[in-house]
């Protein structure tokens, strides 16, 4: 069982520490590449351990090192500002957009056996899973991303890496009911929410039941959609799906409630808190769960 708190204490100290070790395993230079940070330089002049040396802006220097922390072994073939491209786990990856890149949405999913099967990919950022599902042999996936700025870098990044015949991009959210809604402006890469009243963009929002009859079946469902998990998975029946794996924000009880009692058994992966005083919802419960249909 995991235990533990949610709280801001020491938590610029552990995040000094994180960044020098990551720092560490992904330039040769480290000291000086983290000096230049730490001392707020604009830009970053460093040497991968396994790449060529780049020249980069502060953030996407920090971004590069946790991209290569997540993804180890990785080899870094070309990094510029727009486009990262690198070798991992045998596949030639090319993205744009790449500061909003979630290196765990390759690693965390690299363990599921997709070959020959139909993926639904909800929540799917700037593209890291679902061209991972497409390398993977996966039959077809249907990649819903309701983001519109990362559903534009999602058809970007299907096409730089020769994925886009076999994913399907839609771009809409997903939920517990078929409607329509704001979705709060803001950039890629963060939580956002929907909002009565709001100006921002206006989203489909399609429950899973829905996407099944439009482009399924579907024999996998992986879902990383920052809350939304839990009404969607409550409310659909699943029919045909054998796998699914979930990431929770808010703790796994009212998901394991709701997939067991459609008969999947249930393991919970992973399990964190985390603690971001300037988000809407500062404290997470997050983590991940796996379930498998009983036979």
């Amino acid at each position: 069982m995991y235990s533990g708190g949610c709280g801001a204490e020491g938590s610029k100290i552990r995040r000094l520490l994180q960044l020098v070790d990551i720092f560490k395993a992904t330039y040769s230079d480290w000291p000086f590449a983290a000096a230049q940070v730490l001392m707020g330089s604009e830009r970053v002049r460093a040497h991968l351990r396994r790449g060529p040396p780049v020249e980069l802006t502060r953030k996407k220097a920090v971004i590069l090192a946790i991209v290569a922390h997540y993804l180890g072994g990785a080899r870094f073939r070309a990094v510029d500002e727009q486009i990262l491209s690198f070798e991992y786990a045998g596949k030639a990856w090319s993205f744009r957009g790449w500061e909003y890149l979630t290196p765990d949405g390759i690693r965390d999913y690299l363990p599921l056996g997709v070959e020959g099967k139909r993926v639904l990919d909800v929540g799917a950022s700037i593209g890291e899973s679902a061209v991972l599902f497409a390398f993977g042999g996966a039959r077809a996936v249907v990649a819903v991303e309701p983001h519109p700025i990362s559903y534009s870098i999602l058809l970007e990044n299907l096409r730089l890496n020769g994925v886009s015949g076999a994913v399907t991009a839609v771009n809409a959210a997903v939920g517990d009911r078929d409607d329509y809604a704001h979705i709060k402006e803001g950039p890629p890469g963060v939580m956002y929410h929907f909002e009565a009243g709001s100006t921002g963009p206006i989203v489909a929002v399609r429950t899973l039941d829905t996407l099944t009859e439009l482009y399924g079946p579907f024999d996998l469902v992986k879902m990383d959609c920052e809350g939304c998990e839990y009404g969607a998975i409550g409310g659909a029946s699943l029919r045909g799906v054998r796998e699914l794996m979930i990431e929770f924000h808010h703790g796994p009880e009212g998901l394991l409630d709701a997939l067991i009692g459609k008969g999947f058994h249930c393991s919970v992966v992973s399990r964190r808190y985390s603690y971001d005083p300037h988000s809407d919802h500062p404290c997470l419960d997050l983590g991940s769960v796996y379930a498998r249909r009983h036979d």
